[in-house]
């Protein structure tokens, strides 16, 4: 967070009570905690033994806890010196409970990541620098420290590196958050991530990787993927599992964004489940059966632990939400990090605290907790707890033999090890157990996989290993392959050859990998490799990983594309979605010369001049309107691109539009319209007039008629008016509003009034109320014509649900549709004595019930736009735990005046083009020519030309004022109350 930024935070959000809470003591939390029938928790370790404000926690191989405790967190204050420490613990006598505590590392500043390499070494994240502590002598006391790598941002305590964790072949990842810009200088050059993402270090080259970088989207307030990356999971096959701990993106598959670019393009995530704080995979016979493979997440803003079943989903996953394990009705039950233990136990780490965030809460608010903090041990009732072998004694070769195991705390510990040992021995060992190994075991695919990640670890190739890695049965395998083959590819034989087979797989998930993997081949020819997937289907995650891939490639393949060297072998749909992808306009010339080309497949031509018609100039566009006017995907993208780019085709175009209007095909007449629209083509409005009244035609097409000739202003109010009476269609109806408001704005706004008193669908109302709020000057030319019309009550309150529901509270409007419904806006200014007496009587009046009761009935406009427990729109953050998560005074601010509370990723924007049209909301994209925006009023996706932008402004959250507008002070405390409720 910028100083200003902070300083404004400091100065304008109300400080809470003058006296922290009293903390509960473990037997206290424990007892309001709810645990899942078949499971108990007990306390591991607590304040007693030195844990305070736990943020991460890591096991070592012989069953200590190293915990990063930081009562610094989140601000070291002036004159103090950094204080926060590395704490190992220990259960000397196995009965579940610490009873030895060792601070190893001291003087530290906010620890948010820690990690064991080798034996005596550790990681950890201090501030600006990744440090590597060295105990030489055994006593658990660092004795050494060195800074491995320094410039890593802190613009945010809570978004500063975190998570480290060991990935399936030898690799060290971290993330980072949004607020947090790192230049790191390394052996290899300067690496930057300016936004939130995802660090990848290979400890014994010192290679940094960064991921999922946004720089290039990061001014329009959006992120690639999670805002705050804090959490990774591998599974069997070495898939990474990503969360998110502040934004509203929630969990994600990240295997297909670990290519090297900062394109702005956003990662699809699975489960929508805001502000959760690490996770894992259960693996463990102490466990019970259906729990294997659950994904466990500590989700500290509604104070539980969830879990998830994973299963496979075409290239990706899919996650389904089961019971909660635990919640807690204690409100400073925070669990940020969840871990498989020794025993085969879950082991929680609960940072302790009623204050969560600094957007919400001042950072040096008196009730946060600096004293306290535990850990948790959860285990299943019943079932015999895990013994693990003595680790620390074994060689490599008898490390190698645990690999069969599929216990995952073992299995990571063995791996740790294997990876940061000795090269020579541990490379030895793994060649002469695969040597062992014998292809009819049941397991023999997965051994290979987990033997051939301790070569990754100690960069050694193994080409034969690799072939039969390729050759598996098991899909898992192939797309391990051909991750291998993106690490080896400079010391093995022909790797696109290779990569070339898997990118035609069968399984979209090695499809998937294969892509992935040709960005770290630095061939122009890596691009064609990849194209191979697009002759098998696409879903959301080839596509995800094709878009990177175009980016990150793309000094290599546009020249060689450009002097005729790639031929994506005859292929035009692979060329086609490579060309789509990239959407550069150098790409034209060659284009153009393809599709005039007679040798290249004619049933594919359509797709290539649907890429053209987005990037070529004039003289492309009017080649395109004479060879492709008959087909309709052509013609609209050629509307899009006189609208959006303003380049309109060469030449003499009214024959040909016009010829389209008599197609047989209503596609191919429809978008024929409403490219003559597009051109403004004045020359056929009366051609347009009589498609527009005739009856016969189809409702699309009068529509379009009815559209052109609005942007031409074609027409009187009197020819508009017989087109919104009751007997035409209600989209024909609508257009005809407004097209007609373009020449006639009150005649516009009375007919509006006439039709909005005539339906209560939303989607109508919607629409009529779009034309106004998108115009300048038509909210209020609008809510005039209600003032001086007799809309009923109910007619105005879904007008009113409508506007609230699309983040719009233009006044004029607004004040209208309240009087219309004998309501006055009966919000106060604001003041700190108004929220402390307005949450201090819901805490002792209100009732939550009543309140929900509320919230569903008279402000539907917020479940439009908030999600409660799965249900509700995702304009605006995630409500579901708001209770565990936010003081009582913030939710009052949030309600009341929420213009004084925006949650970062939801701040929105407003534009004004030069054409008259206003667009409100998020930010979806950005280039040098257009801006995506999904528009509030419409919650679609508006493409809008920049040269056509005359004022863009930040315009803070879309929610609007005076939603409790006529709630009497009882209904005031009832709402609040249920809010206050949510989560708890």
């Amino acid at each position: 967070m910028r100083l200003l930024t902070l300083i404004t935070v400091l100065l304008t959000l109300p400080l809470a009570a003058a006296e922290p809470p009293a903390a509960l003591t473990p037997d206290q939390e424990r007892a309001a905690m709810h645990v899942l029938d078949g499971f108990e928790v007990s306390l591991f370790a607590s304040e007693a033994d030195g844990v305070i404000n736990p943020i991460q926690m890591r096991w070592d191989e012989r069953g200590r806890l190293w915990v990063a405790c930081s009562p610094n967190y989140p601000q070291l204050e002036p004159g103090k010196k950094p204080a926060d420490y590395i704490l190992v613990l220990e259960d000397t006598n196995g009965d579940g409970r610490a009873d030895k505590a060792t601070r190893f590392a001291e003087g530290l500043l906010v620890p948010t990541g820690l990690e064991l390499g080798a034996p005596g070494q550790l990681y950890v994240a201090n501030g600006t620098e990744l440090l590597l502590f060295t105990d030489s002598d055994g006593d658990l006391k660092a004795d050494k420290r060195e800074v491995l790598f320094s410039g890593f941002g802190t613009g945010d305590g809570h978004q500063m590196i975190n998570s480290f964790q060991w990935g399936p072949g030898g690799d060290l990842w971290f993330s980072q958050g949004a607020h947090t810009f790192s230049n790191i200088e390394t052996p290899w050059g300067v690496e930057r991530l300016y936004s939130a993402g995802v660090w990848r270090m290979r400890p014994r080259t010192q290679k940094l990787d960064p991921f999922l970088d946004s720089r290039r989207g990061h001014p329009t307030n959006s992120w690639a993927g999670p805002a705050n990356p804090w959490g990774f999971a591998f599974d069997k096959w070495g898939s990474m599992f990503l969360n998110d701990a502040a934004g509203n993106k929630g969990l994600s598959w990240a295997s297909p964004a670990m290519i090297r670019s900062d394109r702005h393009v956003q990662l699809p995530y699975l489960w929508k489940i805001p502000k959760g704080c690490g996770i894992d995979i259960v693996g463990s016979t102490a466990m019970p059966d259906e729990l294997q493979g659950r994904l466990i997440l500590g989700h500290y803003f509604t104070a539980s632990v969830r879990q998830f079943a994973i299963k496979d989903d075409s290239s990706g996953f899919a996650l389904t939400e089961l019971p909660p394990l635990i919640t807690c009705d204690n409100n400073a039950f925070r669990i940020v990090d969840v871990k498989n233990g020794p025993d085969g136990s879950l082991y929680l780490c609960d940072w302790y605290n009623p204050v969560i965030g600094h957007y919400q809460a001042s950072y040096r608010d008196p009730a946060r907790d600096k004293t306290h903090g535990r850990i948790w041990r959860l285990s299943a009732k019943g079932r015999a707890t895990t013994r693990q072998p003595n680790l620390a004694a074994m060689l490599p070769a008898e490390l190698m033999d645990q690999l069969r195991s599929s216990d995952r705390w073992l299995g990571y510990q063995v791996d740790r090890l294997l990876f940061t040992g000795k090269s020579d021995e541990a490379v030895k060992a793994a060649d002469a157990w695969i040597a062992k190994l014998d292809p009819a075991d049941p397991q023999y695919e997965h051994l290979l996989y987990r033997a051939t990640g301790v070569l990754e670890a100690h960069e050694v190739a193994r080409p034969k290993l690799l072939a039969k890695l390729m050759d598996a049965k098991d899909f898992g395998a192939r797309a391990y392959a051909a991750r291998l083959i993106g690490r080896w590819h400079n010391r093995l034989d022909e790797p696109l050859v290779k990569l070339a087979e898997l990118a035609q797989d069968e399984h979209p998930r090695v499809r998937v990998e294969a892509i992935v993997a040709s960005t770290f081949v630095p061939s122009p020819h890596a691009i064609e490799v990849a194209a191979m997937a697009a002759d098998k289907p696409i879903d959301q995650w080839i596509e995800h990983a094709m878009l990177r891939a175009v980016d990150a490639q793309k000094d290599l393949w546009r020249p060689a594309f450009l002097k005729g060297e790639l031929d994506f072998g005859d292929k035009v749909n692979r060329l086609s979605w490579v060309l789509r992808c990239d959407g550069s306009t150098e790409m034209a010339a060659p284009l153009r010369k393809m599709l005039e080309d007679p040798d290249v497949a004619v049933a594919g031509k359509p797709d290539l001049a649907i890429v053209l018609a987005n990037i070529g100039a004039a003289d492309d566009l009017g080649y395109l309107l004479e060879k492709f006017g008959s087909e309709p995907r052509v013609l609209s993208e050629l509307a899009n691109a006189a609208r959006v780019r303003q380049v309109k085709p060469a030449g003499d175009i009214s024959t040909a539009v016009a010829k389209a209007f008599d197609d047989a095909n209503p596609e191919v007449r429809t978008a024929a319209i409403r490219l003559a629209g597009a051109l403004k083509m004045a020359s056929v409005a009366d051609r347009l007039k009589s498609i527009a009244g005739d009856g016969t035609a189809g409702a699309a097409v009068r529509v379009a008629a009815i559209d052109a000739l609005g942007d031409w202003k074609a027409l009187k109010t009197g020819e508009f008016a017989p087109l919104t009476k009751p007997d035409q269609p209600m989209a024909v109806r609508i257009a005809a509003i407004g097209a007609m408001d373009a020449v006639d704005r009150p005649a516009a706004a009375s007919a509006a009034v006439g039709l909005l008193g005539s339906t209560d669908k939303d989607e109508d109302v919607g629409a009529v109320l779009a034309i106004f709020l998108s115009r300048k000057g038509g909210p209020a030319a609008l809510g005039k014509a209600i003032a001086s019309a007799s809309l009923s009550p109910k007619s105005a309150q879904k007008c009113l649900d409508v506007i609230h529901a699309r983040g719009r509270d233009d006044a004029a409007l607004v004040d209208a549709l309240k009087s219309a419904m004998g309501v006055s806006d009966a919000t106060p200014p604001y003041s700190e004595d108004f929220v402390r007496q307005l949450s201090a009587d819901a805490a002792r009046n209100g009732d939550a019930k009543r309140g929900k009761t509320l919230y569903e009935t008279k402000l539907v406009a917020c479940a439009a736009c908030h999600s409660i427990d799965g249900k509700g729109g995702n304009l605006g953050p995630d409500m579901s735990g708001i209770g565990r998560g936010l003081t009582s005074d913030y939710i009052v601010e949030s309600v009341l005046w929420p213009r004084r509370q925006v949650k970062e990723g939801f701040l929105s924007i407003s534009i004004s083009t030069k054409s008259g049209d206003e667009f409100s909301g998020y930010a979806i994209s950005e280039t040098g020519e257009e801006m995506q925006l999904r528009d509030v009023a419409t919650n679609t996706i508006q493409r809008i030309a920049k040269a056509n932008i005359a004022k863009r402004v930040n315009a803070g959250t879309i929610m609007p004022e005076g939603l409790t507008a006529g709630l009497s002070r009882e209904e005031l405390q009832d709402l609040v109350a249920y809010l206050c409720h949510l989560g708890k």
